[in-house]
């Protein structure tokens, strides 16, 4: 693993200084601190048992104890076998006390001496680990009292600086802290600006979610982009239709062992946070593994007040759920305009979620898109076709097809998508198209199409051109059989899944031997640059003689000619030309067919048996 891993026991100020030593341990690999609490003799067993599981677990881990049990008890945890080494409290936020040491014995660290001097250090402050942050304020107690360890394992009463506390909390609200936090009877989403999108559809939604959730076993995260319906002042109800939707496939999980799936909302933030969601990745990878690659370092995430699920720390608004998996799926929801801009039946069998925390930030930021129908639409479009694209360009590539662009054009609403490639084969074009029409999420696209290198595909005419004269039907389509998005109208209530079908054309050109390549070259205009400015003026003999020369040189094509020549008078080029065209005649050399001097005829003798399409205007 990459630096440090902190395991904090008891009050919220061992977390708070959980990431002072985090900080001042980073770069240190392979090391697992344990902050300690001694508030109980239960707490230090606690304490003693994890640190033999983890070794178990990892037995080439380095392991550190601090924290007041630290403080307390250091020769119990020195005589440890699997502690490598002992630090009093008030060294756990210098790096010496987590630099390696030399010795066959356990290290122990004392703290100097506690509660003297005051703390000389910034307050300590979480973040990381929490929605809300926790800041250091004060350390120890002047009181001794009989019950309490307090004074031995803290020292003497001692406060931060008002000015420090003060840029400490502000530090933490510019990272993205929540500022307010709302549990229990105070949870109430009428609180959201939530309104009616379309006029059929069944109540108010935010649409803009970014559902949170993990898989009950494997703790992975899945984040996804789920409309939801309100349903009451602390209900939801998702769509999450689709069986690859990955937080249903965790939702199902949890209803078998009979559990409840913790969910969260995020509403807000970045407009990457939702591309990432979007993005496909294998089953056993975090979602937010994608963002961090987004950002070029690991994704800033908190946990949640109440559920142990991790979030943007960037958010404006999480709403904190519990999906009521194990009452199974007996709630509905809908219906809705879908982005298609067609409306949606809704689910008619689908999970309740609770919300159990609203947290967010003073002045939080209520993002919105719209949703297909007749207002400014295809707002989803800008988060859904690049993750699409995104899906068929990687899918491509990894099946070694060399493409180079991918594009889903914003009327085909996902539903249609073009490749550009580079075949190297004359199989890639077909095999390119069972994978676009396989690949992605959500069964998409119905309609797939690729193309040669040389086709804008963001060119509307371009595309038309390659699909007029460079795909045809009887041998350039593939149609398949499978899913597709379930909200096309095309897919009637009686077919049962897996039957809709799929269409791909070939619009590369073909490579076959019985096609010449060069006949689908595009034509294109020709314009002659300024003239050099010191080009002597020939006479009509002297340019012949001189094009002549050039001709002899190798076969030249027309252009090659008007190129050399420019600046000379057009007429004179066209006499000279004319002077010489008996004795020339083109070269088989396609696609110039380039003019050369020859002392025969080049007349070509009529074939004996004129073969053609045939075209009934031509009679003989």
């Amino acid at each position: 693993m990459s630096g440090p891993e902190v395991v904090n026991f008891g009050c919220r100020l061992n977390i708070a200084e959980g990431e002072a030593i985090r900080a001042a341990a980073a770069g240190e690999d392979n090391l697992v601190i344990f902050n300690s609490c001694a508030v109980t003799a239960e707490a230090e067993r606690q304490v003693r048992q994890a640190i033999r599981r983890l070794k178990r677990q990892r037995p080439e881990a380095r392991i550190v104890v601090t924290g007041c049990a630290a403080e307390t008890s250091g020769s119990t945890f020195a005589a440890m076998a699997e502690v490598d080494a002992v630090v009093g409290n008030e060294a756990k936020r210098e790096l010496r006390s987590y630099l390696p040491f030399v010795s066959s014995e356990v290290e122990t660290r004392p703290s100097p001496p506690i509660g003297t001097n005051g703390l000389g250090l910034a307050p300590a402050i979480s973040g990381a680990d929490h929605a809300r942050a926790f800041v250091e304020v004060q350390n120890g107690c002047d009181h001794d009292c009989t019950f309490c360890v307090t004074t031995i394992a803290r020292g003497a009463s001692r406060s931060i600086p008002a000015g420090a506390i003060i840029d400490a909390i502000k530090a933490r609200v510019d990272a993205g802290q929540q500022e307010v936090i709302l549990t229990g009877d105070d949870v109430d989403l009428t609180r959201l600006p939530l309104f009616l999108h379309h006029d059929r559809d069944g109540h108010a939604y935010t649409n803009d979610n970014l559902v949170v959730s993990r898989h009950p076993d494997t703790g992975i995260h899945d984040w996804g982009i789920y409309r939801s319906m309100f349903r009451s002042c602390n209900e939801k109800m998702f769509d999450m239709t689709c069986t690859s939707h990955r937080a249903r496939i965790n939702a199902i999980a949890a209803q078998e062992k009979g559990q409840n799936l913790e969910v969260a909302i995020v509403l807000g933030g970045p407009i990457l946070d939702k591309v990432a969601s979007l993005t496909g990745v294998p089953a056993d990878t975090d979602d937010f593994e994608v963002l961090g690659s987004f950002y070029g370092h690991p994704a800033r995430l908190v946990k949640c007040e109440t559920i142990d699920v991790l979030v943007p720390a960037n958010a404006e608004i999480v709403l904190e759920c519990e999906l009521m998996a194990s009452e199974g799926l007996t709630h509905d929801e809908g219906p809705y305009g879908e982005f298609s801009g067609m409306y949606g039946g809704g689910i008619k069998h689908n999970y309740r979620a609770v919300v159990k925390a609203m947290t967010y930030r003073k002045g939080g930021i209520f993002q919105h898109a719209t949703i297909g129908g007749a207002h400014p639409w295809y707002t989803d479009n800008m988060l859904q076709l690049p993750a699409v694209e995104a899906d068929i360009f990687g899918a491509l590539k990894f099946a070694g097809i060399n493409v180079k662009e991918v594009r889903c054009p914003l009327g085909g609403l996902s539903n249609i998508a073009y490749a550009k490639i580079k075949p190297n084969g004359g199989g890639d074009a077909k095999q390119a198209l069972g994978i676009m029409l396989t690949c992605s999420k959500l069964a998409l696209p119905k309609i797939a199409m690729v193309f040669d290198e040389d086709i804008d595909i963001w060119d509307d005419n371009a595309v038309q051109l390659a699909m007029a004269f460079r795909y045809m039907p009887h041998l350039d389509t593939v149609v398949l059989h499978g899913n597709t998005m379930t909200v096309d109208p095309m897919i009637g209530s009686d077919v049962a899944p897996g039957t809709a079908s799929k269409i791909g054309f070939d619009c590369t050109i073909p490579m076959g031997p019985q096609f010449t390549r060069s006949s689908f070259d595009r034509s294109s205009v020709f314009v002659l640059p300024d003239p050099p400015a010191d080009v002597v003026m020939l006479s009509e003999d002297d340019l012949t003689a001189a094009m002549a020369d050039l001709i002899r040189e190798k076969p030249r094509a027309w252009k090659e000619i008007l190129e050399h020549f420019n600046g000379q008078p057009y007429r004179t080029i066209y006499r000279a030309f004319s002077n010489l065209r008996p004795q020339l005649g083109r070269c088989d050399d396609a696609p110039w067919y380039r003019y050369t001097f020859s002392d025969g005829d080049f007349a070509v003798a009529e074939p004996q048996t004129l073969t053609h399409n045939y075209d009934p205007r031509h009679r003989p």
